[in-house]
Order: C-alpha cells, then structure tokens, then sequence
C-alpha cells in the first residue's frame, strides 16, 4: 500500500504562550479525530508532527492516524524557520519512501507549516536547498495564524499560503483545524482514485499574503520576556503586545489606571510622549509557566536586544510558579527577569549570583529588561 505522508510543522515559540498554544493543542487531536472517519484518509494517510521554537524537534514520527496520539505541544524561545524546513527536508529523505525498479514508493508528501509570527533565524540555505531538491518532489502548505503570522519566508517555495484570522480566537482555531482536515481527505482521495493535485486549503476567515522575503530576527509586534521563578527555577513567559499610544484605540489588556490617564492626556502630549519614545509602547497581554524543557527548545544564540521597563505599561503579572506578584526582579548582571520573592536576597535563577532588585513602578529611574526573540 502506497501511503501518503504528511508533515505538520507547528510553530511552538513564545508568541504562542496561553490560549493560542492551548488551542493548537485541542486543534490537533480534534483533526486526528476527524481524518479517522474517512475511509481514504485512514487508509493512505501517515502523519509525522514537528513543533519548531528556536530548536526544530520531531514530536511524534510519521505513523499511520490509528497509531497516532496527539503529542504535549511545549514552549521554547525563538521562531528558527530555517532549522525547521531543514528538519522536514531531512525527515522527507529518511521515511519516505522512493520508488524503485518496479515498486512505486509513497505518494508526493505533503507540508503544513503553521506559524503565528516572523521567523527569527536565516533561512535562505534552506530554501535554497528546498527550491533544488524538493519543490517537485513535495507539497508544501504554508498557513499563518492570526495577523502578525509573516509568511513572506515562504513566498518562493509554497503552494499555497494564507493565513486565519478571526477576532474569535477559537473560532479562528476551528476554521484552521476545518481547513487542514478539508485539505488532506480531499488529497487522500485524490490519490486514491490515481490522481495527484495541489491540494485546496478552504479559505474561510482567511486572506491571501503578500509577497516578499524578509526575516527579521525579531517579533517586533509582542515584547516578551522570560523570567524565572526563583524559588522553584522554572520559566515563566511575560507576553507583552505593541500599542499605539497616540490613537487612544488601546487594547483591552491595558490596566484601568493607565488608560484613563492616557485618555485624559491630550492628544499633542500622547504625541509627545511618542516621539521621545520611538520604539513604542507595550501593554501586557498575560504571564504564562513553562516548563523544564523550555530551554532545550530554545534558541541560545544571544539576546536579540533590550526593551526599557518604561515601554512597558502595566505588570503582566504574578509568576505562575510560586504565585508571587513580584516578576520585575532584574540582575544587573545578566539582564534576566526573575522572581524576586519577599527576600532582599535572592540567587538569581539564570546565572546563579546575588540578584539586584529592581522595580519599574516607583522606582525612579529606568532600566534595560533582556528581550527574547519572539
């Protein structure tokens, strides 16, 4: 029996911390649930899933769909597009199967590469590699998730790009899940009846993307930060999103207090305000626990760069480790977040000397907080 391998490339960096990761997750034992009721899928379709932060992984290897749990998504930092596409490039070589002298192997493989924000890492050798080698020889789907999804990476090497977006997060997850199971069974059977077509993403609540190529190496719309809990050292994400001070338009995460002072200022001071701040404003959007292994998904290449405790407005809130509602602790030395507990001395959990305490609220002055990729 011919099978028809599919890779699901899901993007796990920190971007996608709280409801998009949980969402993702419920997403993918929903769509093997459903590829399970049809005939032609469960019988051709074999499925391998790859989760990608600053490190590309396989999570589960490519087996038949009743064989197949869905797999624990984790969080690492980091959205290393390149290493990822190198990964499936590598998986495509060694498990599927090519034809030979009178034996035909696997179907075309297909692709989902499903990101939720810009890539972090230099691609270009692997598309380069993947224009060569690869671009007859499989399918390569790629679909953003919500607006600041940047496929542009994509545009010289996909079939087919779009993106989901939808104010109803759940909503926008549903319409993916619906899109990709449409999309497969509608391939199963495709090659099932000795046809092999490009196959239809559905694009309800979806956009096509502009084209153009640029990996920036950071996620400019969120700024997030990775702390760590001091009393039982594990990471915390504290999730950040860029706001437009001047429009008065602001998000809903922004704390009471501060955007009724904001409302009350006129417009030439917000302007003002903006322009002796040019890298913007923040407004917290949450504060999300990881686990151990966040580090062994994260990129360790260098800190991007830095964001001032003065961008940022209101506390993300308390570390989801210990509960504390203290997360601003900063080590001078190694410019990470922690929590800084009720001591005045504290280790510091990423580099293990004492910790200064800093705090953003009163303190006085202003200081650099260490940003992560994104």
């Amino acid at each position: 029996m011919r099978r028809l391998p599919i890779f699901l490339v899901v993007d796990i960096s920190e971007s996608m911390a709280g409801q998009n990761i949980s969402l993702m997750q419920q997403g993918l034992g929903r769509l093997i649930s459903q590829l399970r009721e049809d005939p032609f899928t469960l019988e051709m379709a074999y499925i391998e899933v790859i989760a990608f932060a600053g490190r590309a992984k396989v999570l589960t290897p490519l087996v038949d769909l009743m064989s197949l749990n869905p797999p624990d998504l984790p969080l690492g930092s980091g959205t290393s597009i390149g290493q990822a596409l190198d990964l499936v490039m590598n998986r495509i070589d060694s498990q599927v199967i090519k034809n030979s002298e009178g034996k035909k192997g696997d179907y075309k493989p297909l692709v989902y590469f499903l990101t939720d924000g810009a890539g972090t890492d230099n691609a270009n050798a692997a598309i380069r590699r993947w224009k060569s080698s690869y671009s007859r020889s499989a399918k390569l789907i790629a679909i953003g998730v919500g607006k600041y999804a940047d496929l542009r990476i994509f545009q010289d090497i996909s079939d087919l790009t779009y993106r989901v977006e939808n104010s109803d997060l759940s909503l926008a997850y549903k319409t993916l899940i619906q899109s990709i199971k449409d999309s497969i069974q509608s391939q199963s059977r495709s090659v099932g009846m000795g046809k092999d077509m490009t196959p239809e993403v559905r694009e309800t609540n979806g956009v096509a993307i502009a084209r153009g190529n640029n990996a920036r190496g950071i996620d400019e719309n969120f700024a997030i930060f990775i702390g760590k809990c001091s009393r039982h050292r594990l990471p915390y994400i504290m999730k950040y999103e860029k706001f437009d001070i001047v429009s008065k338009n602001y998000p809903p995460t922004l704390p009471y207090e501060i955007r009724t002072q904001l409302e009350m200022l006129p417009r030439e001071v917000l302007q003002q305000l903006a322009a002796k701040q040019p890298e913007g404003f923040y407004c917290p959007v949450g504060i999300y626990a990881a686990d151990s292994s966040f580090d062994s998904w994260s990129d360790t290449s260098g800190v991007a760069q830095t964001v001032q405790a003065s961008q940022l407005m209101g506390s993300a809130g308390s570390c989801p480790h210990c509960h504390n509602d203290d997360t601003s602790g900063i080590h001078r030395g190694c410019g990470f977040l922690c929590d800084s507990s009720h001591s005045t001395s504290v280790t510091c959990p990423h580099c293990n000397m004492n910790l200064y305490k800093d705090s953003g609220g009163g303190s006085g002055f202003d200081f650099a907080i260490n940003r992560s990729k994104g």
